[in-house]
């Protein structure tokens, strides 16, 4: 008797598996939906933010926002006491698709190495109408689209340096990013 009951209740919950499983199964034509679409196209991006010094080589600024140390070459022979300025121009030649796409550019202060690292003073301002010509105080620029910007480097050889080092060497270094800015 006790095995009549067993198997009995074996075929009952045989039975509610069964028709659970049925259940379950006929659910499944709600997660599966299509829907057309038109055909359309996809276009890369080039992140293209320069930087020249002074006329100099060409660099690349990163999309990721790291700083790019642009080092200045070719700069003139430093006089005593005589500011000599380097303009440092970045352009916006991004081409991510339409509306607008500003970048704030940032340049970090300048840092002098070599012989005469002591003996020159390096400052960062903003170009004035495009030029070096005139200058404002600060070390950010927005840049639109198509764009450009200017940055000057103000190199100035100390009173105080010694007559031995006439004629030696210095490189400096300015770190500039760019960040798009939200529209």
């Amino acid at each position: 008797m006790l095995a009549t009951a067993t198997l009995k209740s074996a075929a009952l919950c045989g039975t509610a598996v069964v028709l659970g499983l049925l259940t379950v199964q006929g659910s499944l034509a709600l997660w599966t939906q299509t829907a057309a679409s038109a055909a359309g196209s996809v276009r890369a991006a080039d992140f293209a933010v320069t930087v020249i010094a002074d006329n100099g080589q060409q660099q690349r600024l990163s999309a990721s926002g790291t700083p790019r140390t642009v080092t200045v070459a070719g700069v003139p022979a430093l006089e005593r006491d005589k500011p000599v300025v380097v303009p440092v121009t970045v352009t916006n030649a991004t081409n991510a698709g339409s509306g607008t796409f500003t970048l704030r550019t940032t340049a970090g202060a300048p840092t002098v190495t070599g012989a005469l690292a002591g003996y020159v003073d390096a400052a960062v301002a903003l170009a004035s109408g495009g030029t070096c010509a005139t200058r404002t105080a600060g070390n950010a620029r927005d840049i639109a689209q198509g764009a450009a910007g200017t940055f000057c480097l103000t190199l100035t050889l100390k009173s105080t340096t010694p007559a031995t080092l006439s004629g030696a060497a210095a490189t400096v270094d300015v770190g500039i990013s760019a960040l798009q800015l939200a529209p």
